[in-house]
């Protein structure tokens, strides 16, 4: 007996699909921020009606909407997901033009998550697609797209052939007169010859883009080319120019009356004026957008334009003060359900307090983080989190905690991608057992760790050096000189004095444990040299007596 559905069910499920979709596009086209996530379970339920029904075609296009609403609302992990997952299914039913909308959007979402080596591949395969389509408006498109992921992405190469792309892409765009691609073109090659530090013809590219938005009377799309240009200059160091190309802005926005464009570029220009580090400058630019926010009730301008106003009175050393702001940030990033500006404004007071040393409040803070960062879909900065709870934890002399907290760290990092934050937590688990004395566990983590920090000399020299003083106190004092004589050798190498002659001390004692008394005074005397040339009579005097014994 089949298990298939019969006609009549085939009908029930189609009908039932077709308005679980419907709902799930209201959603997805009427609604923003946390509010989307009520079209998630439509979506949902209705890929699983089409699965069930035998219409994997129907039930791909379905991932694509939900790829879209994912990427609507800042989620790009789970967005790149699903829609690679449609991106295959499309492929395998001959979808083409589906097929081409899934890869882009995959890649769109890829390049937002900063996976851009698979951001710019999705872009490449669905360039390969518009080209076996033959579609030379969408090859044009695709080729920006892909432009700007190289520009993105900018490793060796990457912005020579993002120009060569935008001309291609405007060779077509002029042919077809798409006037504001056009401009989009020559807003990638600006960035791609700024990376390349042609500013010259990065500011031709610029000004070539403005003029264009211009004349199509698309005064945001000028506005934007104009701040991204200024961009370029605030990082050269051009402030002048910077403040020019903003207060470009600022008169347009003032003549076409839009407030929160208009608070968007004080924001803006208050960037520069932090750069330039005059912090009250600064803080009047915030202000006025503050001013300008709260007039239009523009929530998500609110909690931007306060968390600027912390950022700016903590950079001006006026601690009380910034706590204040970005604390009123926050609460209005919850009102408005946005929940990167809530993570900005939890990250920065979280900073704040283990600055003014609050720890016990910094950490009530970094829990809440974690919670936002997950809701978020970002894994890595999740992990990075959870490790600096750990390291805070053992700051405050919590070792239990932050034993716990690390190895619940190495148990979940099983990703790829999650390797560095595994090596990092492996360390500190390392540190904390060694603290408590159970170095046998500890030199364990730490060998463990090692390979994670092979191109840092830095951290390579201190974990050898941890490696070295477990295995010492464990009396195994041969293994111990060969660690110790290792991280020597990079400190020695780095030239770093003050870590070299910890080490020296280190390696000497190792020498004594090993009955080379000659070997180790040589040592403490090199040692303490070290310390009094560089001004530490304290060290010079300890190691001194120390050598006097022996």
């Amino acid at each position: 007996m089949s298990d298939a559905p019969s006609k009549d069910a085939l009908e029930v499920m189609a009908d039932q699909a077709r308005e679980e979709r419907r709902l799930g596009l209201l959603i997805l086209e009427n609604k923003t921020g946390a509010a989307l996530d009520a079209g998630v379970p439509h979506f949902r339920t209705c890929a699983e009606l089409w699965e069930k029904a035998g219409w994997p075609t129907r039930r791909a296009e379905v991932l694509v909407d939900l790829g879209r609403l994912y990427a609507k609302a800042g989620n790009h992990g789970d967005a790149a997901k699903v829609l690679v997952e449609a991106l295959k299914a499309l492929e395998l039913a001959n979808e083409q033009r589906l097929a081409l909308d899934a890869a882009t959007r995959a890649g769109q979402s890829c390049l937002a998550l900063g996976s851009n080596d698979e951001g710019v591949r999705l872009q490449r395969r669905a360039l390969q697609i518009a080209q076996d389509l033959n579609d030379h408006v969408q090859i044009a498109m695709c080729q920006l797209d892909l432009a700007n992921g190289l520009v993105q992405r900018r490793i060796q190469g990457d912005p020579a052939e993002a120009i060569v792309q935008c001309d291609k892409a405007l060779k077509t765009f002029i042919s077809f007169r798409k006037g504001p691609l056009r401009a989009q073109c020559h807003d990638c090659k600006a960035s791609a010859y700024a990376i390349l530090g042609d500013h010259a013809a990065s500011a031709a590219e610029y000004e070539a883009s403005v003029t264009l938005s211009t004349e199509l009377a698309r005064s945001y799309d000028a506005t934007e080319t104009l701040a991204h240009w200024a961009e370029m200059e605030r990082r050269r160091g051009n402030f002048d120019k910077a403040i020019e190309l903003h207060n470009r802005c600022l008169a347009t926005h003032k003549q076409t009356g839009n407030k929160a464009l208009l608070a968007q570029s004080l924001r803006r220009l208050g960037l520069v004026h932090v750069k330039r580090e005059l912090y009250q400058d600064a803080v009047a630019c915030y202000q006025q957008s503050l001013d300008l926010c709260e007039t239009i009730k523009d929530h998500d301008g609110i909690s931007r334009s306060l968390y600027l106003l912390g950022a700016a009175e903590a950079n001006a050393q006026r601690g009380d003060f910034a706590l204040v702001y970005l604390e009123r940030s926050l609460a209005a990033a919850k009102d408005s359900g946005n929940f990167h500006h809530q993570e900005q404004a939890l990250s920065a007071i979280a900073s704040l307090h283990r600055q003014l040393g609050k720890n016990d409040k910094a950490l009530a803070v970094m829990q809440e983080w974690v919670q936002v960062l997950a809701k978020l879909g970002d894994r890595s900065d999740q992990l990075r989190v959870l490790g600096s709870i750990a390291e805070l934890h053992q700051e405050m002399g919590a070792l239990a905690e932050a034993e716990a907290h690390l190895q619940r760290l190495v148990q979940v990092c099983i990703n790829p991608e999650d390797q560095p934050q595994r090596f990092r937590a492996l360390h500190g688990l390392g540190t904390v057992l060694a603290k408590k004395g159970q170095h046998q566990d500890a030199f364990k983590n730490f060998k463990e760790a090692l390979p994670g920090f092979s191109e840092q000399p830095p951290a390579r020299a201190r974990i050898l050096h941890q490696m070295g003083l477990s295995a010492l106190a464990q009396s195994e004092s041969q293994t111990a000189l060969e660690y110790l004589q290792e991280s020597l050798a990079i400190y020695t190498e780095l030239k770093d004095d003050k870590a070299r002659a910890r080490v020296l001390v280190d390696v000497g004692n190792a020498q004594v444990a090993l009955g080379n008394k000659d070997d180790a005074k040589d040592l403490f005397d090199e040692a303490a040299d070290m310390c009094e040339n560089q001004g530490d009579m304290r060290a010079t005097t300890i190691i001194r007596k120390a050598t006097k014994g022996l």
